[in-house]
């Protein structure tokens, strides 16, 4: 069975986990020298910070787009209340006089960030040109156009800035993952050359054994024993690198699917508490280390015996 490295980081970190334990315990005894515990956990530890670091910057986006936004707004907030200031100067509609304030061709103020920073500069150079109808009072004046601008273009600067912080960050992380994958990979081909394909040892270190099937086979000679009333004994030869065995029980001449009675890790299970007289067809199926389920035995049929009467 192949091992696979994961791309999802946190299978790819409990792959990693697993793997570090197992050349804690058994990377001496096996003579491990490239792919050590210490050197899986650097590597680990390595994904997991450039990963929170990752995240970090995708939230921290969140504050720094909205102080865009609010920046944004506050210059549209600001350009609405020029146009009613100017109304007595420049007429209720769109008309030449206009032009000058930063409007084309209507008076409708623009809620983009390029619209609104080329209104605002506008009307930072027209009440520079007529500073006789700026109102202090409310703040409209020339260089409250012009500080409302720089801080629209201080704002995309910082979000700017902090998306190369992000796009950093991410390739940091993605070069922690495949520095990670690499080293779990490394230790697959290093653990072929130690302890072989068929090794038991593959568990320990979280990985499936290399020569272990995909699915185990079936189980065969199947018994079933009714040895004590409401009870049924049932056995199976153990199957080559099965980790634990699902046993399976059918009424006798039902339609429905047979369902799960049971498993263990031995090939042996003993049914309780059935019905006196009752007949079950059963049969039993392995499963592997990955979960991997291996197909049913042929089943067997059985009647339960019933409690004797005194």
């Amino acid at each position: 069975m192949e091992n696979p490295i994961s791309k999802k980081i946190s299978t790819l970190t409990d792959q990693a986990d697993k793997a570090r334990v197992g050349a804690a315990n058994h990377g001496p005894t096996i003579n491990l020298t490239q792919n050590t515990a210490v050197r899986i956990k650097a590597d680990g530890d390595a994904v997991n910070t450039t990963a929170q670091d990752f995240a970090w910057s995708i939230a921290d986006r969140i504050g720094i787009n909205k102080t865009l936004t609010d920046a944004i707004q506050a210059g549209v907030t600001f350009a609405r209340s020029v146009k009613g200031v100017l109304l007595k100067y420049c007429g209720a509609k769109y008309n030449p006089l206009w032009a000058p304030v930063g409007f084309k061709n209507s008076l409708e103020v623009p809620t983009d960030a390029l619209g609104i920073k080329a209104l605002l500069l506008s009307m930072a150079d027209y009440f520079t040109k007529k500073p006789a109808q700026e109102v202090a009072s409310l703040g409209i004046t020339a260089a409250a156009a012009g500080d409302l601008r720089q801080q629209i273009l201080d704002a995309e600067a910082a979000l700017s800035a902090h998306d190369d912080t992000i796009a950093t960050n991410k390739d940091g992380r993605d070069t922690a993952v495949e520095g990670l994958r690499t080293r779990l990979r490394g230790l697959v081909n290093e653990l072929d050359q130690l302890i072989g394909k068929e090794a038991r040892r593959w568990h320990s270190f979280g990985f499936n054994i290399p020569a272990e099937p995909a699915t185990p086979g079936q189980p065969v000679n199947v018994t079933v024993a009714a040895n004590a009333p409401g009870e049924l004994h049932i056995e199976c030869d153990a199957v080559s690198y099965a980790d634990h065995y699902r046993f399976w029980t059918q009424p006798v001449g039902s339609i429905d699917a047979p369902v799960d009675a049971g498993s263990a890790k031995e090939p042996s299970l003993v049914l309780e508490n059935l019905a006196g007289g009752s007949q079950w067809n059963v049969s039993v199926s392995a499963v592997n280390h990955a979960g991997n389920e291996g197909p049913r035995s042929a089943s067997v049929q059985a009647t339960v015996l019933a409690q004797a009467v005194a």
